[in-house]
């Protein structure tokens, strides 16, 4: 018995002058200066994981910001943009971008080919886009930015080929 309370007494002395870290470093628990060096790794970490969180945030709402500055300006050019639900899946395969300018849409393949390469004439980038009512469009500036084929949009309408209902095609959509 006095062994025993020689032992509890020690211990009491021991941890009344080093400590509960002297206790913990010898049952093998980290020490209060190793959880606080954890902490501060923990909170650097957690710094570092919001401030990307604040960038991603930051660059959606300019995306959403610069899309709909670009709806608002192509109210002002009469032009919209139509989705592509009659575009055949398998042609939407093939595409590789989701906007595409529609400079015209004809019934008869000949009409489009030739507005196709009158624009290839003038430097566009033009391909032919088949619907599933059997009709041909002539589609120009592939892009996937809505920005972009704005951009494209402005410059095509200045073009003497280019009819007034040009419209933007999103297959995505």
């Amino acid at each position: 018995m006095k062994k025993a309370l020689v032992i509890l007494v020690f211990v009491f002395t021991v941890t009344l002058v080093t400590g509960c870290d002297f206790l913990r470093s010898i049952i093998g628990r980290p020490t209060s200066d190793q959880i606080e060096a954890k902490r501060a790794i923990v909170e650097k970490a957690e710094g570092a994981r919001q401030a990307v969180i604040d960038s991603l945030k930051s660059i959606q709402q300019k995306s959403e910001a610069d899309s709909l500055a670009v709806l608002d300006s192509l109210a002002g050019l009469n032009s919209t943009i139509l989705e592509g639900r009659q575009v055949s899946d398998d042609v939407k395969s093939t595409l590789g971008n989701r906007y595409y300018i529609i400079i015209g849409s004809f019934y008869t393949k000949e009409n489009a080919d030739r507005l196709c390469a009158t624009a290839k004439g003038k430097g566009y980038d033009a391909k032919l886009i088949n619907y599933k009512n059997g009709f041909t469009a002539v589609a120009l500036n592939p892009s996937d930015r809505l920005v972009d084929v704005y951009e494209s949009l402005v410059k095509i309408k200045q073009e003497k080929f280019c009819p007034e209902d040009v419209w933007i095609l999103d297959i995505k959509r």
